[in-house]
């Protein structure tokens, strides 16, 4: 669910670099970057074949079980199948930068400050003054119907980088709460901390952590 969304990434970042749009007009097969740019887009606005498709009405996008980078099917951990925060934080990016890229078409601009709006709604956890990880949906299943987890993890500071949160208030405590990740020299991608929503681990039927105390400070 990412990949396609970090190679726009890098288109952005590139001509912001060169300081020229030119490269987009390079011909890639038979097709353009700007054109494989707006594909990738619309396949994720109307569905792709392996199961990514936007929510029409908060423009935040499905990703499938086991679908983004931190992700592992052996055993089933972290399988994230919903909404994920950064996904929606690398969208919003994709549809600001093509906002930029195809000025003339003003429905880009209203779909990004669309998920800018639904992130804000949906995602911030009022208690713990942070974003939720991922709302968790099966296939077909819309954002109001999602459940929202708790744990903490470093994936919501993109929803900042990305230009995704931009409340100073939000984008404050958000920092200051992952503070709780960091260690020397890295980022823990879960905070040790008990959760409401629980995140099970099932490898041949067995549980193998506590859902409610999965942090373990050691794996092997």
């Amino acid at each position: 669910s990412d990949a396609p969304l970090w190679f726009i990434v890098a288109c952005k970042e590139l001509i912001q670099k060169e300081n020229d749009s030119a490269w987009l007009r390079e011909v890639c097969g038979r097709r353009t970057v700007q054109d494989i740019i707006k594909a990738i887009v619309s396949a994720y606005i109307n569905g792709t074949s392996n199961g990514i498709k936007m929510d029409a009405e908060t423009g935040l996008i499905y990703s499938p079980s086991h679908y983004t980078w931190m992700d592992t099917n052996h055993p089933a951990g972290t399988p994230r199948e919903g909404y994920p925060i950064e996904i929606q934080a690398l969208w919003y990016g994709a549809l600001q930068f093509l906002s930029t890229m195809d000025s003339k078409d003003s429905r880009w601009k209203r779909l990004a400050e669309k998920v800018q709006k639904s992130i804000g709604e949906f995602f911030w956890l009022a208690p713990g003054h942070y974003l939720s990880d991922c709302l968790h949906a099966g296939q077909g299943t819309p954002v109001r119907e999602a459940k929202a987890d708790d744990a903490l993890r470093p994936n919501q500071l993109l929803a900042i980088t990305m230009g995704a949160m931009k409340n100073p208030h939000m984008c404050r405590n958000i920092l200051e709460t992952c503070q709780e990740l960091l260690v020397p020299g890295a980022i823990r991608s879960l905070a040790d901390r008990p959760l409401r929503y629980p995140l099970k681990i099932i490898h041949k039927g067995q549980n193998l952590s506590d859902p409610h105390q999965p942090y373990k400070v050691r794996y092997e």
